[in-house]
C-alpha cells in the first residue's frame, strides 16, 4: 500500500501518524544481530576435506545444475563430504526520513556437512547437485523478499538415476537473514538465519518503548515464525513451513521497500521454514516503522544410505560444495575347476604389496575366487600346494602383470594318476 511522502495518521483511509521524537540509541538487538554477522565469517572458515592417500578425489562446485561422475573400475567403495550452501543475508537498509540510520539485514546461516563411507558398483553413474547461496537452482531454500534472505540450496549425492528418490545422502543449506527494519533513530537489525541441519532462525529486533513494533520469529522445521506485533490494521504475516517462504511487512512513507520481511528457509531433507514478518507501527498505530525480520530455519541433513555418518550444522560458508574419494581400485582373482576327487588347496602371491593368501576348492566347486583382492598394478602368481591323493592338479595360467581387471580365466584341472 503506498501512502503520501509524509506520514499520517492511521484513520479510516488506513493511515499512519509519525511519532515527532525517538529514542536515540542504538538497540540490544542490533549489537546482536552484527555479532552475528561477524561470528558467522570466521565459523565458516574451518573444516576442509581432502582424501586419505592412495584415493582419488573427485570435487564439485555449484554450477547450477546437475553434474555427474563414474565409479572407476576396481572401485567397490567411497567416501563423501557434502556441505549445503550459506544463506543468503537479509537486506539491509535505512529510511528515508532525514537521520535514519542503516540498520543490517540477518546473517544467512551457515550450511550443514555430511559425511561418510558407501558401498558402489564399478561403472555406476553418481548424480550429484550443489547448492548455491542465494539461487534457487539446485535444491533451492524458500525465498525471502526479492534476492535478499533466500534459503541456502542443500547439497545430495544420487545413485541409479538423478530423481529425489534417488538420494542416498543429502546436507541441509543454512536459513536465509531477515530483511532490517528502520526507525528514525535506532538501529533494527533482521534476524540471523538458522544454521543448515536444522538450526532455528533468530528473531528480528523490536523497536524500544514496549509498544513495537516488533519484529518477526525465526522459523524452526515445520514451523514457521510469526509475525510481529505493530498496528492492528497491518497485520504481518508468518513464515511458510511447506515452502520455506520468508513472511511479509508492510512498508509506508519513510521505510524503505523491503523492510521486515522474513528470511526463507534453508534446502534439505526436510525445508526449513520461513522466518516470520514484522509489525509496522506501535500497537496504538503510531509511526510507520518496522521491526526487523526473522530468519529463516536451516534445512534438515540426512545421512540416507551412509555408513559411519558424521551431521555437523553450521560449517559451510558461501555456496554449497561436494568432495567423493573413490577408495583404491582392487581386482579379484579366479576361475573355473573340474575333475577333483576332494578338496585342491590353492595359493594366490601378489607385490605391491607383497601379499599371499589361499582358498580351498571344494570337491564339488565348479568355480573359485581368492577371498581378498589385489590392488591395481600388482604382479601375481597362482599354485597349487594341495591336491587329493592319486590326483594331478594343474592351475593355468600361472601368473600376470600390472592386474587393471577382474581375472577370472584361471583354470584348475584335476586328474587321476593310475599307477602301474
Amino acid at each position: 500500500m503506498k501512502l503520501p511522502t509524509i506520514p499520517n495518521f492511521a484513520d479510516s483511509a488506513g493511515f499512519m501518524r509519525s511519532r515527532a521524537t525517538t529514542s536515540r540509541s542504538i538497540t540490544r538487538w542490533a549489537v546482536i544481530g552484527l555479532l552475528a554477522v561477524l561470528g558467522g565469517g570466521m565459523n565458516g572458515l574451518a573444516r576442509a576435506q581432502s582424501c586419505a592417500a592412495g584415493e582419488t578425489s573427485a570435487t564439485f562446485a555449484f554450477t547450477g545444475a546437475e553434474q555427474t561422475t563414474t565409479v572407476p573400475a576396481g572401485v567397490q567403495s567411497m567416501t563423501v563430504y557434502l556441505s549445503g550452501a550459506q544463506g543468503g543475508a537479509g537486506l539491509s537498509g535505512a529510511g528515508t526520513l532525514a537521520g535514519s540510520p542503516t540498520s543490517p539485514g540477518g546473517a544467512g546461516g551457515l550450511g550443514a556437512r555430511v559425511s561418510g563411507s558407501l558401498a558402489v558398483t564399478p561403472g555406476a553413474t553418481l548424480s550429484i547437485w550443489v547448492g548455491g547461496q542465494g539461487s534457487q537452482a539446485v535444491n533451492p531454500g524458500g525465498l525471502g523478499r526479492g534476492t535478499a534472505g533466500i534459503g541456502g540450496g542443500a547439497t545430495d549425492i544420487r545413485i541409479g538415476g538423478n530423481a529425489i528418490g534417488n538420494r542416498v545422502a543429502i546436507a541441509g543449506g543454512g536459513g536465509g537473514g531477515g530483511n532490517a527494519g528502520w526507525h528514525t533513530s535506532n538501529v533494527i537489525a533482521g534476524g540471523a538465519g538458522g544454521a543448515g541441519g536444522g538450526g532455528s532462525g533468530a528473531a528480528g529486533a523490536d523497536v524500544s518503548g514496549g509498544a513495537g513494533p516488533f519484529g518477526g520469529s525465526g522459523g524452526s522445521v515445520g514451523t514457521g515464525g510469526a509475525g510481529g506485533g505493530g498496528c492492528s490494521a497491518f497485520v504481518a504475516t508468518a513464515g511458510n513451513a511447506s515452502t520455506g517462504k520468508g513472511g511479509d511487512s508492510f512498508n509506508f512513507s519513510g521505510s524503505f521497500a523491503g523492510a521486515g520481511f522474513g528470511g526463507g528457509g534453508g534446502g534439505g531433507a526436510t525445508i526449513g521454514a520461513g522466518g516470520g514478518g514484522a509489525g509496522v507501527g506501535t500497537t496504538s498505530c503510531d509511526g510507520n516503522w518496522n521491526g526487523g525480520g526473522g530468519g529463516g530455519a536451516g534445512g534438515l541433513s540426512s545421512a540416507g544410505s551412509l555408513s559411519n555418518p558424521t551431521l555437523t550444522s553450521g560449517v559451510q560458508t558461501g555456496n554449497g560444495a561436494a568432495l567423493v574419494c573413490f577408495a583404491p581400485s582392487t581386482f579379484t582373482v579366479g576361475g573355473t575347476a573340474s575333475g577333483q576327487t576332494g578338496s585342491v588347496t590353492l595359493k594366490l602371491d601378489g607385490t605391491s604389496p607383497t601379499s599371499t593368501q589361499q582358498v580351498t576348492v571344494a570337491q564339488s566347486a565348479t568355480t573359485f575366487a581368492f577371498p581378498t583382492a589385489l590392488p591395481k598394478n600388482a604382479n601375481w602368481s597362482a599354485s597349487v600346494v594341495g591336491a587329493p591323493v592319486g590326483q594331478l592338479c594343474t592351475l593355468t595360467p600361472a601368473s600376470g602383470s600390472a592386474i587393471a581387471a577382474n581375472v577370472s580365466n584361471l583354470v584348475l584341472a584335476c586328474h587321476t594318476v593310475t599307477i602301474t
